[in-house]
């Protein structure tokens, strides 16, 4: 450090002002590049799918009559379990909708909850089987993600199914 000492002070006045400033400039973009572009950039991307996420919740709103109208009117679960398991009750409607043999597995949630993965399922056997375990088993999807394979109408799904009280 004092060799660094000595060899400024051994400069003139003008090149110590120009050293002095060019040092600031330096560490000024080194702030800007490392820590303010990043906070800024992130930033703005948080922005923009928030901005993203609330044009989902408004669509969802204003959809939300049109798919509730589309429900007959008298439709209601009817929970037809005859004391079993929610597990037996999943797999046994599973198996009646093709499905059985695209399930990866299954893990139980507690008493009123199931997870389920299938894999390579076709959409229209898991949208039909959702249905007929809502309506005749009173169980409901508590969470569903779905991704789309390279097979047309065939989809990787994570379901969690819950059973309605």
């Amino acid at each position: 450090m004092n060799a660094i000492k000595e060899w400024f002070d051994g400069r003139e006045a003008r090149e110590q002002y120009l050293i002095l400033v060019c040092t600031a400039v330096i560490v000024l973009f080194l702030i800007n590049s490392i820590i303010w572009q990043p906070i800024s950039s992130q930033f703005s991307e948080t922005e923009t799918r928030l901005n993203e996420l609330r044009n989902d919740v408004a669509w969802m709103r204003k959809t939300s009559p049109q798919i509730l109208a589309l429900r007959p009117a008298n439709a209601k679960p009817r929970p037809n379990a005859n004391g079993q398991s929610l597990q037996t009750l999943i797999n046994l409607s599973a198996s009646s909708a093709k499905l059985s043999d695209v399930i990866k597995y299954t893990i139980p949630k507690g008493d009123s909850k199931f997870q389920i993965r299938l894999e390579d399922a076709k959409f229209n056997h898991i949208v039909n089987w959702i249905d007929a375990i809502r309506m005749q088993y009173a169980i409901s999807v508590y969470y569903i993600d779905i991704h789309k394979t390279n097979n047309q109408g065939q989809v990787n799904s994570n379901i969690t199914l819950n059973r309605l009280p």
